[in-house]
């Protein structure tokens, strides 16, 4: 089953490309698709809690790929491809790490820059299938029973890419 993390949150702390600093070069965009070992709640009521949690190493079988990188998870919405390296991918200790050439000869290209560079849209996204996950035995806190899920294998990544409204608030884009 595919699944998306995308929801309204804050982000921390965005990742500026060389580019940006030195106006040379293609425009890109740069961040973190996915972070490890931080906690994001899947769903919450008076209750109950389970949150989702992704262990490092989760992305290392499908680094070679390939992904898309789509703005708001839109197909229509195209930024770049593993295939064509206009969109690369590693994996380290903080997550999942996107470095995106843009083409501003297409509007899309100059749109998404646009955002991004002014701070209007500053998290991202993926989109994946699960391998591999664990749940922990329920504990009680503040009330309520809380579940964790842990993904630990992705069996595919889809896509990745800046969204309005990220899941994680510890993703970030930048120029």
């Amino acid at each position: 089953m595919e699944e998306r993390r995308s929801y309204s949150s804050v982000l921390v702390g965005p990742v500026r490309s060389a580019n940006a600093i030195t106006g040379k070069g293609t425009p890109e965009i740069a961040g973190y698709a996915a972070v490890f070992n931080e906690e994001f709640v899947l769903y919450e009521d008076d209750v109950y809690r389970v949150v989702e949690q992704i262990r490092p190493g989760a992305f290392s079988d499908v680094l070679g790929n390939d992904v898309r990188c789509l703005f708001n998870h839109d197909s229509d919405h195209v930024l770049g491809r593993t295939e064509n390296s206009t969109l690369r991918l590693t994996e380290d200790s903080r997550g999942l790490r996107f470095r995106n050439s843009l083409d501003t000869k297409t509007s899309m290209g100059q749109n998404v820059y646009r955002f991004v560079s002014r701070g209007d849209v500053t998290g991202c996204s993926f989109a994946f299938i699960v391998a591999a996950d664990e749940w922990a035995q329920a504990t009680q806190a503040d009330g309520r029973t809380v579940v964790t899920r842990t993904i630990t294998k992705i069996a595919k990544l889809l896509d990745v890419g800046p969204v309005t409204y990220p899941a994680y608030p510890q993703t970030s884009v930048g120029t």
